[in-house]
């Protein structure tokens, strides 16, 4: 197995950090830089992650191991229903090494449940971080007749839109970063 992936992600993170401080406040979408980040999430079955929830009025942070999960239900599940002896399946799931065109196939499978979970009228809920909470959903959009300003040379252009669905997020402070001033 390669660096452990929070290693790899304090890297990232710096990187894209510089980036972010010379062209604004988000980096655009980068599906080889996805493919990248996954790869090294995959192959770190060691990785934990931190989940928030709250109990009466206190925030509970739970570990869980999301990869090792992922490799035991979809690697070792797969081997043990061929025939592959247990102590066999555990060990090549738990020391398999994906490569990047594997992870590469994940994200249009994960792209279409999302969107399609949406489309049924579902919102996707994240789970819930130390300073995170937020979930989005298809809601949508305005048609018609509209008139923009055209920046790039001070006029106006007119277009018609049609119906269309649009992303809408919810969040907000986790209730346990909000605290009551009294």
């Amino acid at each position: 197995m390669g660096k452990p992936f929070n290693e790899l992600f304090d890297l990232w993170y710096k990187e894209g950090k510089k980036a972010k401080g010379e062209k604004g406040k988000y980096q655009g979408f980068s599906r080889s830089k996805f493919t990248t980040m996954m790869t090294g999430l995959l192959n770190d079955p060691d990785y934990e992650a931190e989940i928030c929830k709250l109990k009466g009025d206190d925030m509970v942070a739970e570990k869980t191991k999301p990869v090792a999960e992922f490799r035991k239900q979809m690697v070792e599940k797969v081997l043990r229903d061929h025939g592959v002896d247990k102590a066999e399946a555990e060990k090549a799931a738990n020391e398999y090494e994906f490569s990047p065109k594997q992870v590469d196939s994940i994200y249009p499978i994960m792209s279409e449940g999302i969107d399609k979970f949406m489309d049924l009228g579902y919102a996707f809920k994240f789970h819930q971080k130390k300073d995170f909470n937020g979930l989005i959903y298809k809601a949508p959009g305005d048609a018609g007749h509209k008139v923009f300003k055209n920046p790039a040379n001070g006029g106006t252009v007119e277009m018609d839109i049609d119906e269309h669905q649009v992303l809408v997020r919810k969040g907000g402070a986790p209730k346990w970063c909000k605290h009551k001033v009294e």
